[in-house]
């Protein structure tokens, strides 16, 4: 039962720590750059306009930073970002949940399910 304990505890610490501190895709990040540098060569963004709904695959303009807004991307009032593929801003990891960062947000989510329930089950045996 320790072996199982330790190992849930583990990953939950773990993908918690990697959902606060990695970047979740705003515009000081590698993806973001590396988007950017693309679309540039490809030219899409040439005369970049302020879209609020913007066609699905198209570059527009934020209103908000005046950076260039990838598809899929939305501005995050909570931390003045702007994120790519944007879900929400979570308190629990003090951060935006975003393209780089959900899949530890989902994992620390699914190790915290199995941990509980674990826990739970552990508890109440003894009295089954």
């Amino acid at each position: 039962h320790l072996l199982w304990a330790l190992l849930l505890s583990v990953n939950v610490l773990f993908h918690y720590a990697m959902g606060v501190t990695t970047n979740p895709g705003s515009h000081g990040s590698d993806v973001y750059q590396k988007l950017c540098e693309e679309a540039k060569s490809r030219g899409l963004l040439k005369n970049l306009k302020p879209i609020i709904l913007p066609r699905p695959g198209e570059w527009s303009k934020c209103t908000k930073t005046g950076l260039p807004k990838p598809p899929r991307s939305h501005f995050d009032k909570v931390t003045k970002r702007l994120v790519i593929q944007m879900d929400h801003y979570c308190p629990w990891l003090f951060n935006t949940v975003g393209w780089a960062n959900l899949r530890y947000y989902m994992f620390f989510q699914v190790y915290l399910v199995i941990s509980t329930l674990y826990i739970t089950f552990m508890t109440f045996w003894p009295f089954v």
